[in-house]
């Protein structure tokens, strides 16, 4: 070869040049870290900030970064029929070192709502639900409730003659609940007495109820005997009717009682007694004479 050393000074120069080349390749971007994403959820998807960057599978998914690039702030994972999780990426990976990631996702609750058939006998009674009225068991004894929140809930039916009924009632998404009522009947009626003025007596075929205003809730049902008794008042009294699973009313105006006038005897005038005698005594001596002459 004619000029050896001229080849040699241009390989060396060339290679003198692609090393910083090299090296700047090497070093942009720096050293690499791992975010370990952990999730209960396999194929969930995971977004640094918003850059889409994978699904998990069996539970993980790796996700080199270079310590020298823009740091992430947060990671967001997601998968249809669960909530949403996202949380701040609080630290930055040092030079191989793996920074574990957890997100716990929840299966959105969807909740979906019963139907309450309510099975009176008798129909005709009237159905609340949680203190709301649902309207009147049809003849056919059965009343349909719709868009039932699952959960418990109270049910009352209430009917004339009978005794209220209350029940509690747990049900389910998509349940059909049955529920079957029989109402008792109500064999006593009830009677509240009331008078004017207050705190007088009452007797209900003659036993002591107690002062007014009083109620009485055990009564047969049938015509009954009130009398209401308080001094310096003429004594009231009726007939009062009672219906089984009713309460009567009644109020007694009491009048005052009537009073006898009382009349004075006239005074005695002082000394009229002697008086009398002495002028008597006189009127005999005067005439003693007369009567022993004759």
């Amino acid at each position: 070869m004619k000029y050896p050393g001229l080849v040699l000074g241009v390989f060396l120069i060339v290679g003198l040049m692609a090393v910083p080349a090299a090296l700047a390749q090497v070093s942009i971007g720096g050293d690499q870290g791992v975010y370990e994403v952990r999730c209960n959820v396999d194929g969930a998807a995971v977004y640094f900030d918003s850059t889409f960057i994978g699904y998990t599978s069996q539970g993980i998914l790796e996700v080199p970064v270079f310590i020298s690039g823009t740091p992430y702030k947060t990671f967001t994972v997601s998968k249809p029929g669960y909530e949403t999780y996202k949380a701040p990426i609080l630290h930055i990976p040092s030079p191989g070192e793996t920074i574990v990631l957890h997100a716990t996702l929840k299966a959105n609750q969807i909740a979906s709502t019963a139907m309450l058939n309510i099975l009176s006998d008798p129909s005709g009674a009237t159905v609340y639900e949680d203190g709301v009225n649902e309207g009147i068991v049809p003849p056919s004894g059965v009343l349909l409730i719709g868009d039932v929140v699952p959960g418990n809930h109270v049910v009352e039916l209430s009917l004339a003659g009978f005794r209220t009924f209350t029940t509690d009632v747990n049900v389910n998404p998509n349940e059909v609940k049955i529920v079957r009522i029989t109402l008792v009947p109500v064999t006593t009626g009830g009677l509240s007495v009331t008078s004017i003025p207050t705190g007088a007596d009452v007797y209900i075929d003659d036993l002591f109820k107690g002062p007014s205003p009083v109620t009485v809730t055990d009564l047969s049902p049938g015509s009954h005997t009130v009398r209401v008794k308080l001094s310096g008042y003429q004594d009231w009294s009726s007939q009062v009717q009672v219906n089984a699973g009713a309460n009567s009313q009644v109020t007694a105006g009491m009048a005052p009682a009537a009073t006898t006038p009382t009349t004075a005897p006239s005074p005695t005038k002082a000394g009229g007694f002697p008086v009398i005698v002495f002028s008597g005594m006189a009127i005999a001596l005067i005439l003693y004479p007369v009567i022993k002459k004759t």
